[in-house]
């Protein structure tokens, strides 16, 4: 996807290419980094479960399990959904670029900016906020 906006997305194509689920990356380099992804999220999840078996069944421990695995659950269900639809994301995609290239007068394209940048800024936030609440969660851990 390279347009002349391209510059707006790249912040997006950086963190998706980095996990593996931007729709425009090579086949063989998207199905590496998912299985990597997998093979870290699914037995994390998994561990985490398992010791609601192991252990008494109290309200207390029950709550901290579930704290814990349950953003690293509904992390790897987001993912794979995300990775099945990535061919609906890219028409997305192709989508946003044609409505790009559709636009002629500079007062829709300063609109369009305005809210490009908008959700640049979402993007870096909930990175950030993701990126705090990862390290904060190993922290705890140690």
């Amino acid at each position: 996807m390279n347009f002349g906006a391209d510059h707006y997305y790249k912040l997006n194509r950086i963190f998706l290419s980095t996990i593996g689920l931007w729709p425009y990356d090579d086949i063989k380099t998207r199905y590496i980094c998912v299985i990597l992804w997998l093979s870290i999220c699914l037995p994390m999840t998994v561990t985490q479960l398992l010791k609601l078996i192991t252990t008494k069944h109290d309200v207390e421990l029950i709550l901290k399990v579930l704290s814990s695995a349950l953003p690293f659950m509904l992390f790897t269900v987001k993912y794979v959904t995300f990775y099945f639809v990535t061919e609906k994301i890219k028409g997305i995609m192709q989508q946003i670029q044609n409505d790009w290239n559709a636009l002629k007068d500079k007062g829709e394209l300063d609109i369009i900016r305005q809210y490009a940048k908008i959700a640049r800024s979402f993007t870096t936030t909930i990175a950030s906020k993701k990126y705090f609440y990862t390290i904060n969660a190993l922290n705890v851990r140690i």
